[in-house]
């Protein structure tokens, strides 16, 4: 549980920032290549942060049988 707890905050934090990176990109002067690169960056964190809850489900599981 703490793990999922773990994976859940770090997504939050991350998800915020790039939230903040978004509102600066919408700024004259920031390339949309920089906009590219942010969200494939977001979209790499949301799939470690499901791979980890997967993890963190197959071994609860495990340790319940």
């Amino acid at each position: 549980m703490a793990g999922f707890v773990g994976a859940w905050v770090g997504a939050r934090l991350a998800a915020r920032t790039a939230l903040v990176e978004l509102k600066a990109a919408a700024r004259p002067g920031v390339s949309p290549e920089h906009v590219r690169l942010l969200h494939a960056i977001v979209e790499s964190i949301g799939l470690e942060v499901e791979r980890v809850a997967e993890g963190q489900r197959f071994l609860t599981k495990l340790m319940s049988e």
